[in-house]
């Protein structure tokens, strides 16, 4: 998706995490369960709106947004939540 707005594509999608994480409503994309009526939405969109939008999405930004989502864990679990990841098991952190 990025690739494509970064080159002034705008991008249809379904509403779902990924495409909600980076695409702008009526800027970069149009999201809809309807693929159809995002098609429709995204192809009447600013190439150059866009484009810029899409620059303003670089790695300081990334790792900006990646940084603000970590959540700590308790040190004290770590190495329960390490063996369960080991063995694919699930335990809530």
């Amino acid at each position: 998706m990025l690739e494509s707005i970064a080159s002034g594509t705008p991008v249809a999608a379904h509403p779902v995490t990924g495409p909600l994480d980076l695409l702008k409503s009526h800027v970069t994309g149009g999201m809809r369960y309807d693929l159809g009526v995002a098609i429709v939405q995204a192809e009447h969109l600013d190439r150059q709106a866009c484009r810029e939008e899409a620059l303003r999405l670089g790695w300081g930004s990334i790792s900006d947004r990646f940084l603000h989502a970590l959540v700590p864990i308790d040190c004290d679990r770590l190495p329960a939540v390490k063996e369960a990841q080991w063995r694919n098991q699930a335990i809530p952190v």
